[in-house]
């Protein structure tokens, strides 16, 4: 008999004033833990914020890929709960209130007491009918919050590597199978996540962030037939 066992992370925005792993839906084998309770104190803290922490979840649905930009998790959790500090005192209180838009979470599946980290990301939205319901998406959440201008310069008549492009987008922490050309590539204030579907789209690659974090650039199998290192594309040819 294995034993289904969670563990959530939340850990407060600045501003706010609190595919792979599993596959898809959480498996319904074994038996998942009962109730709910969430930690918070002194001492649990990441970058200067309080985090919220409970080990228990109603259902959970993480969906990743390599043809998707953004991985995405759905989490329902009950609507109230207990709050447990260090000091070993307790209080409840309601979900939605300890968790905001922004915060960040990890949530992190297994059997048997050990889990293993299966998404990291961004709270999204909190839904509050019936049962808490959190949608969650991963660094591509922060990509779309920030406007960019990517433009090549004028001696090499517009035209942009890959690399250099996400270095425009301030993206450094990415790994890029072909760094090729690319021809009048423009992107006037427009947020990064435009940037990438973009590049997506009109170039046919694989783009997307691994559990890590880290931005995957790969030629996808819609990409153009016979495209050397370092080759150029003209996106109006």
């Amino acid at each position: 008999m294995f034993k289904l066992c969670s563990n959530i992370n939340i850990t407060p925005a600045e501003n706010s004033a609190s595919g792979v792993g599993t596959g898809g839906k959480l498996p319904t084998t074994g038996t998942p833990t009962a109730g709910a309770t969430y930690s918070i104190g002194e001492g649990e803290e990441a970058n200067g914020q309080t985090q919220v922490s409970f080990d228990s979840i109603n259902d959970v649905v993480i969906k990743r890929g390599i043809s998707q930009l953004g991985a995405t998790a759905t989490l329902k959790i009950p609507l109230n709960s207990v709050l447990k500090k260090l000091d070993g005192s307790k209080s409840r209180t309601k979900t939605s209130n300890e968790i905001r838009t922004g915060d960040r979470i990890v949530i992190k599946l297994g059997y048997n007491g050990v889990t293993n980290t299966e998404f990291t990301g961004y709270v999204t939205e909190v839904d509050e009918r019936k049962m808490v319901t959190l949608t969650c998406e991963d660094e591509y959440y922060m990509c779309r919050k920030r406007n960019v201008i990517v433009q090549g310069s004028a001696d090499k008549k517009g035209a942009m590597t890959i690399s250099e492009i996400l270095t425009a987008c301030q993206l450094t922490n990415n790994r890029i199978e072909e760094d090729f050309t690319v021809k009048n590539f423009t992107i006037s204030n427009k947020p990064v996540s435009t940037v990438l579907s973009t590049l997506k789209d009109k170039y046919g690659l694989s783009i997307f962030f691994d559990m890590e974090g880290v931005l995957c650039v790969q030629n996808g199998e819609s990409k153009p037939q016979g495209l050397a290192q370092h080759r150029t594309l003209d996106p109006e040819g």
